[in-house]
């Protein structure tokens, strides 16, 4: 399945990036966001091929 996200969902994305980038602005060098960003990938693909995508509970319905 794919996801095509709405125009709002596209505005909140954006802001969202901004709010981090605005937050995280000089604590961390690009080199080190890039190393973190691999790190984060690399623990993301493991836990997927180990068990699988899971399934997140819609919050709405929580």
């Amino acid at each position: 399945m794919r996801l095509y996200p709405t125009d709002k969902a596209a505005d909140n994305i954006e802001r969202l990036d901004a709010a981090w980038n605005r937050l995280l602005e000089g604590i961390l060098d690009d080199r080190e966001v890039a190393e973190t960003i691999v790190r984060l990938q690399r623990i993301e693909h493991a836990l997927s091929e180990r068990h699988g995508t899971p399934d997140i509970p819609d919050a709405t319905t929580s």
